[in-house]
C-alpha cells in the first residue's frame, strides 16, 4: 500500500500529513527568521528591539 501511495506522489496519512497541515496553519520555528525580517521592514524597528518584544496577550 505504501509503495502505491509513494508511486502516486501522495502523502501517506500520519506524521508527514500532520506536519504538512501544521505548516499551512501555524508559524513554525523555521519561519521565524523570515517573520523577523518582515517585522523589521514593516515597522522600521531594530532587529534586537523586535526580538525582545513581549509576547503578552489576553
Amino acid at each position: 500500500m505504501r509503495d502505491l501511495v509513494a508511486a502516486r506522489g501522495q502523502c501517506a496519512p500520519g506524521r508527514a500529513a500532520a506536519r504538512h497541515r501544521a505548516e499551512q496553519l501555524f508559524l513554525l520555528r523555521e519561519d521565524v527568521p523570515a517573520v523577523l525580517v518582515l517585522l523589521v521592514a514593516v515597522t522600521g524597528l531594530n532587529l534586537e528591539t523586535v526580538k525582545v518584544l513581549p509576547a503578552e496577550h489576553e
